[in-house]
């Protein structure tokens, strides 16, 4: 692995693998990379899929990223 890079052995999101090592990656760069935004929720690092993981990949693409269709993963 690369410095500054985090890899994952596979998507995570609504229709993906949701390997739990990666759900916990997923979960620690939104906590990291949201911090500052109003109403986003932090995630406890517990490699849990969730709901509630996919509308916040969702809302991070739509927000950070400029997606139009958000596809959650």
């Amino acid at each position: 692995m690369r410095a500054g890079y985090v890899e994952i052995s596979a998507p995570v999101g609504a229709i993906a693998a949701n390997k739990s090592n990666d759900v916990k990656q997923v979960q620690r760069l939104l906590n990291m990379h949201t911090e500052g935004f109003v109403g986003v929720r932090k995630f406890s690092i517990d490699g849990m899929f969730s709901a509630s993981l996919v509308d916040a990949i969702k809302d991070f693409q739509t927000l950070v990223q400029s997606r139009m269709s958000p596809m959650g993963e």
